[in-house]
């Protein structure tokens, strides 16, 4: 077998280029640095201008969010005196039930009026069907002490109020709001406490 002819050697022939690998690493890593802080600098700049926007489109939303299972609440009442005020049997109840709804409306109508000058979505209170509130005065009715539980569930549901109520004043930064609730807790307090 013969063997294949040498020519001569190709790789003596053929000059590699000597680089210097970690001459050319610095000195391309300063071009990287720079592209990388450029970028995070872009970054944190858009991130920050999305902070500042939701910030100041949505001021006010805080207090709405606390403030609506109140005036939730307050409508709940409201419902609950309208529906099932027929069933009471004594004069003196029905007065106070009277009475309460009208301070609770009030001191709803008041809590809107002050979240409506907040910057946000509206908050349009509703009730929320409680179907063992209801259910609880149902059974009153049939065992003559409707009177007696009507005024539990909704000085209950006061006492609730007043309670958040209170946290809300303690955190309300507008002056509106803070009159509103102030007034609020001193409405609902006294229904009940005669």
């Amino acid at each position: 077998m013969s063997q294949p002819a040498k020519f001569g050697r190709f790789e003596d022939s053929v000059q590699q280029p000597q680089v210097d690998y970690a001459q050319a690493t610095e000195s391309s890593r300063p071009d990287f640095t720079k592209k990388l802080l450029i970028i995070g600098l872009i970054i944190g700049t858009i991130i920050l201008v999305v902070i500042v926007f939701l910030v100041i489109t949505s001021s006010g939303g805080g207090i709405k969010s606390e403030i609506a299972p109140v005036t939730t609440r307050q409508a709940e009442i409201v419902r609950i005196i309208d529906e099932h005020g027929e069933n009471v049997l004594l004069v003196e109840t029905q007065n106070i039930l009277a009475t309460t709804a009208a301070v609770v409306q009030s001191d709803q109508n008041a809590l809107q009026e002050a979240l409506n000058g907040l910057p946000g979505e509206a908050n349009n209170a509703e009730a929320t069907i409680d179907s063992t509130v209801d259910e609880r005065l149902t059974s009153a009715t049939q065992t003559s002490n409707f009177d007696d539980k009507i005024l539990d569930i909704i000085s209950d549901m006061l006492s609730i109020n007043v309670s958040e109520l209170s946290l809300i004043a303690d955190s309300a930064e507008s002056d509106e709001i803070i009159s509103a609730v102030s007034q609020a807790i001193e409405n609902q307090s006294a229904l009940f406490n005669d």
